[in-house]
């Protein structure tokens, strides 16, 4: 098996608290998507055990970095994203699509760029 692991950083500046929802793992719950023929397609995600781990508060105008990783089949050559799960008041509601992707990154033989 291959294991994909980065380093992200999370940055809130919506103007009230949020709230990272987390794994069992102990990292950020995620989603490791493939852009193929313009369409987002999931790619992976960590497989935990079932552990509760409580969210990661993040104050508006504070930054929160971890690292994530998943254990996955080979990826292929391509356009990649992470899309988080983070949520706001007490964690019910989450917060708007546009906010819960990372930047596209490449992913090739050689590695990600």
């Amino acid at each position: 098996e291959n294991k994909f692991t980065a380093m992200v950083r999370f940055k809130n500046n919506l103007g009230r608290q949020v709230y990272i929802i987390n794994v069992g793992c102990g990292c950020p719950s995620f989603i490791l998507e493939q852009s193929i023929n313009g369409q987002w397609t999931t790619a992976g995600s960590p497989v935990c055990q079932a552990l509760y781990i409580p969210q990661t508060p993040l104050a508006n105008g504070e930054d929160f970095t971890a690292v994530v990783s998943m254990y996955t089949e080979p990826l292929t050559n391509g356009t990649y994203r992470l899309k988080f799960d983070i949520r706001e008041q007490e964690i019910t509601i989450q917060i708007p699509q546009e906010h819960l992707f990372s930047c596209n990154f490449t992913i090739t033989n050689n590695g990600a760029r």
